[in-house]
């Protein structure tokens, strides 16, 4: 955290104000991602490999997180499909 903090003091201090865009990513290991959505880790790494669950990112050598915004957008999907599905039967 500390090298990330010095990394952001220089890129403050040498670039133009105008050219700064501060990012914030918020990372979530796997327990986390598993206790949110009540999916298994198998169940996980499946629907990534059939993309319709976001990527993990690698951490390191043996860590991946995924980003919580991934994971956010992934949950309005499905409570998008959701409603779809539930205006689609009231018509039917």
């Amino acid at each position: 955290m500390a090298a990330l903090v010095k990394r952001f003091l220089l890129v403050l201090q040498s670039a133009p104000v105008k050219e700064i865009v501060i990012m914030n990513y918020q990372i979530v290991r796997l327990r986390t991602i598993k206790e949110w959505t009540g999916l298994s880790r198998s169940t996980i790494y499946l629907m990534m490999k059939t993309g319709s669950f976001p990527k993990s990112i690698s951490l390191g050598a043996r860590s991946v997180g995924w980003l919580e915004s991934d994971i956010q957008a992934w949950f309005d999907s499905c409570v998008t499909a959701r409603d779809a599905a539930r205006a689609v039967q009231s018509c039917q």
